[in-house]
């Protein structure tokens, strides 16, 4: 969720999770969604919120090769442990408690989702980043990391402008964008 995916809200003041699959990764969506299934299968959150039984499903957009998993229960389940529209922004007290493996696949999937590895034969380095919009986001992720002896330095790579991007109708236009900062692993 801290990466490439969002809270929005659903009306009557009800969040909804949603998780979006492009391209290659849209073949994740059937275990994803057992995944969550199961989850919220544990927790009973389904059970108490609804007075029948409740699963979550993928919906498949092929015109924008995307599969779609948005669900009400799922922001619901995450709010017990802290995550929600606003901590996403942060890392959540859910993995600053965590287990190593716990911190471990948080930073794994939000690598997953935001990093990049950036290589120069010419000079013979290689650099692992992670960008974002939210420079606290990557101070807290600067100090998980330091936990695993991993010590990176942080940099702002643009500053907030209006930027010419797609407008979604197939021309452009100018938008007000955040300034960009990036997590520097390596030289």
């Amino acid at each position: 969720m801290t990466g490439d995916e969002h809270f929005t809200n659903r009306g009557k003041n009800q969040q909804a999770a949603i998780i979006n699959l492009w391209n290659n990764d849209r073949v994740f969506a059937p275990q994803l969604v057992a995944y969550i299934n199961q989850l919220l299968a544990v927790s009973n959150i389904a059970k108490s919120s609804l007075k029948k039984s409740h699963t979550v499903s993928a919906v498949a957009v092929a015109d924008r090769n995307i599969v779609m998993i948005r669900s009400i229960l799922l922001a619901r389940l995450l709010e017990l442990y802290g995550f929600n529209k606003e901590s996403k922004l942060s890392v959540p007290e859910v993995i600053w408690q965590g287990s190593e493996d716990c911190v471990k696949g948080y930073l794994s999937a939000l690598f997953q989702a935001d990093g990049t590895v950036q290589r120069d034969d010419k000079n013979s380095y290689c650099t692992i980043r992670l960008a974002s919009s939210y420079p606290a986001l990557l101070k807290d992720v600067q100090m998980l990391l330091s936990n695993f002896g991993i010590f990176c330095r942080i940099v702002e790579r643009r500053k907030a402008s209006f930027r010419n991007l797609l407008d979604g109708k197939g021309g452009q236009k100018a938008y007000a964008c955040k300034a960009d900062y990036e997590l520097i692993i390596g030289s």
